[in-house]
């Protein structure tokens, strides 16, 4: 006989393998982000290997950029474990209608009390509960939500049909009781004749004051509570009472039904999915243009210290800590990731057309850079890339192959090609031998907007765009990865991308990082003059003001190292006088402008050939600003390439190397003192 611990062992070492080869899976569908899929695997292993033990619900919080599939992916991994009947997705996005988060919680509340479910409250930006800087709090609405990640024990109204049928019927027959008619015993003694008319009981002249039909809802709305298990229960007790004893019958059935029921997920499995701008401000921060690559390296900067940050702007700290401290971070996506994706999905429309046709089509290296080109956003993750292989393949897919019964000829392979024609090339074989070429015309959206539009506001962008780059070689002494004067972005005109090499802010920096913000304008009226600047400045403007008041405020770069806030109940020991700090911000804002506008007049050549070109061309990256620079800058600059090692450790060295020799020759002093 098998024991309870040789039971639980197969049972572990079965789920175990289910968990593993869910792992596999997911990260063979689901590119690019390793790491989430690693941390919710591990974390969900005790759950779902032993839910029994759980006594409260175990929260694994997935935050990340919309688009990036958080959602996609918890679903898939419900479905690969199968446990896609206990699972229940709440939107709390919705406020309305048959998705709403009423609706979903009493949809989850059908199931059985204490039962293992998963939960997926999704889009829970939305459930903030603070708003504004003062942290001001907001009505809240999903009180329950709270409860179920606190203990999983919550409080449910439920609706129940029986309800309002019970109700109408009590009414109803109070109204009977008014008008004169008596009960005993269940019975009508008095009135049968009203009674009868009133209730459409005339032909069976059954003259039971409450019709049996009414049996079945009092069983359902208070059968547990009362102790009524068969009809003939119910009738037992109904048959004892006269008029009002009935009346006042209903409605403690009624009371009852109306109480709240205690439901128990305190063994619940709950994903906490969402997007939180206040951590994720890269996404608003980036054009469209930026690179993959450079977007996934700013995206993995972001730390549980930010999210928790991120998460006290919107929630009370007692509910931040209802979420625990399982927070998997989602990645953007890198290049080769969304490389992979389209070549996946590719592959994906090659089987289904085999599948059908028995033609195979291969799509070319040009086919996946063509989509890479057209759908890559790394700002808005993987969507475009799916509408984008919709557009430019799926919808040609019926007038390439109609090709094939229009040449009435054996085809049992299409090669598909991009050429540099709005077009896509495909070539009909037979094995090895193309019987024929014909080209399909596409539409290219971001091509289009891709292109040099060599007009006045391109060479506004060209000249401003060049001042920040200048400016951030030349005072922060590191070269941009790349430069654009038009960008599909309608947010952005242009943009320059700059990573400094060091991971601190010196006060030392302050004014020239200032001086790099403000390069844009100071470009513009160098090369345009005063009267000719254009506006498009806020942005710039608005980020040096909060850099110097930031540092000024609250990193000690002012004349005081005293903490400045706004007033309100929760700043109680910080300073609130703005007046020495808008005195001092001032000045540091025109001490910056003053050099941006000196180092650009001095290095007025450089300024003009690095305009002139960004002018005829929307990019210029690292290895050939770093060349114009070299050939017109009025001085060479060396520039950081490693900023690990720039000041701070070699002082503190000399600092302790010069101590040390202090004391060795203070030391030998001592001793020769101390001869005889």
């Amino acid at each position: 006989m098998e024991t309870k611990l040789a039971k639980l062992k197969n049972e572990f070492k079965t789920k175990t393998a289910v968990l593993e080869n869910t792992r596999i899976t997911l990260k063979q569908e689901f590119i690019g982000i390793d790491e989430p899929i690693n941390a919710i695997i591990d974390n969900m292993n005790s759950w779902f290997t032993l839910s029994k033990i759980q006594e409260r619900p175990l929260v694994i919080n997935l935050w990340g950029l919309t688009g990036v599939g958080k959602t996609s992916l918890i679903k898939r991994l419900i479905k690969l474990i199968d446990l896609e009947n206990i699972f229940y997705r709440l939107d709390l996005g919705q406020t309305e209608g048959k998705n709403s988060i009423t609706r979903s919680i009493s949809d989850l509340c059908e199931n059985s009390s204490a039962a293992p479910v998963i939960i997926a409250l999704d889009e829970f930006q939305h459930t903030r509960t603070l708003d504004g800087p003062f942290r001001k709090e907001k009505e809240d609405k999903n009180r329950v939500i709270w409860e179920l990640l606190d203990s999983g024990i919550i409080q449910h109204d439920m609706f129940r049909f029986g309800v309002w049928r019970l109700q109408e019927t009590a009414q109803k027959l109070q109204h009977l009781l008014a008008a004169g008619i008596t009960v005993k015993n269940g019975k009508v003694t008095n009135g049968k004749d009203l009674f009868f008319d009133e209730t459409d009981t005339k032909e069976s002249k059954s003259n039971l004051f409450l019709d049996v039909n009414n049996y079945e809802f009092i069983i359902e709305l208070a059968g547990n509570v009362m102790g009524f298990h068969l009809k003939s229960d119910v009738e037992k007790v109904v048959l004892k009472m006269n008029g009002e004893e009935t009346i006042q019958f209903l409605k403690k059935v009624v009371s009852n039904a109306q109480k709240p029921v205690k439901k128990d997920f305190s063994k619940a499995l709950i994903f906490v999915l969402g997007n939180l701008d206040e951590a994720f401000t890269m996404s608003g921060d980036y054009a469209m243009d930026i690179d993959a690559d450079d977007f996934y390296k700013s995206s993995k900067k972001i730390t549980i210290f930010k999210i928790k940050k991120a998460l006290k702007a919107r929630f009370r700290d007692e509910q931040i800590a209802r979420l625990g401290n399982i927070h998997i971070i989602y990645p953007s996506l890198h290049k080769k990731a969304y490389q992979k994706i389209i070549e996946n999905e590719l592959v994906k429309v090659s089987n289904n057309i085999l599948k059908m046709t028995d033609i195979k089509l291969e799509f070319g290296t040009s086919i996946i850079q063509l989509i890479y080109n057209e759908g890559v956003y790394p700002t808005m993750g993987v969507r475009p890339v799916l509408t984008t292989i919709n557009h430019l393949i799926k919808s040609k897919i019926s007038v390439i192959i109609s090709e094939v019964f229009n040449h009435n000829k054996e085809i049992n392979n299409i090669q598909i090609n991009y050429e540099e024609a709005n077009s896509l090339k495909c070539d009909y074989k037979h094995e090895e031998t193309v019987l024929f070429h014909q080209e399909f015309p596409i539409e290219l959206n971001i091509q289009k907007n891709k292109s040099n539009k060599k007009d006045d506001m391109q060479s506004i962008v060209a000249v401003h765009e060049s001042g920040h780059a200048i400016l951030a070689a030349l005072l922060m002494k590191t070269v941009p990865k790349y430069v654009y004067s038009n960008s599909v972005d309608d947010n952005f005109n242009g943009f320059v991308l700059t990573q400094f090499k060091w991971k601190y802010f010196s006060k030392k920096e302050l004014i020239p990082r200032v001086a790099m913000i403000l390069g844009g304008i100071a470009a513009e009226e160098l090369i345009f003059g005063e009267d000719n600047k254009t506006a498009g400045s806020e942005n710039d403007i608005e980020k040096a003001t909060e850099m110097i008041l930031t540092m000024l405020k609250k990193s000690g770069f002012g004349s005081t190292n005293l903490s400045y806030e706004i007033p309100s109940p929760n700043t109680n020991l910080h300073i609130h006088s703005k007046r020495i700090i808008e005195k001092e911000a001032k000045t540091l804002m025109e001490k910056a402008f003053k050099l941006a506008k000196s180092t650009l007049e001095k290095e007025q050549k450089l300024l003009i050939e690095l305009a002139n070109y960004l002018s005829d061309n929307r990019v210029i990256y690292k290895n050939k600003l770093e060349l114009l620079i070299q050939d017109f800058a009025t001085e060479k600059t060396v520039f950081i390439e490693n900023g690990d090692h720039l000041y701070y450790r070699s002082h503190l060295k000399q600092l302790h190397k010069k101590i040390t020799a202090t004391n060795r020759q203070e030391n030998e002093i001592q001793i020769c003192l101390n001869k005889a």
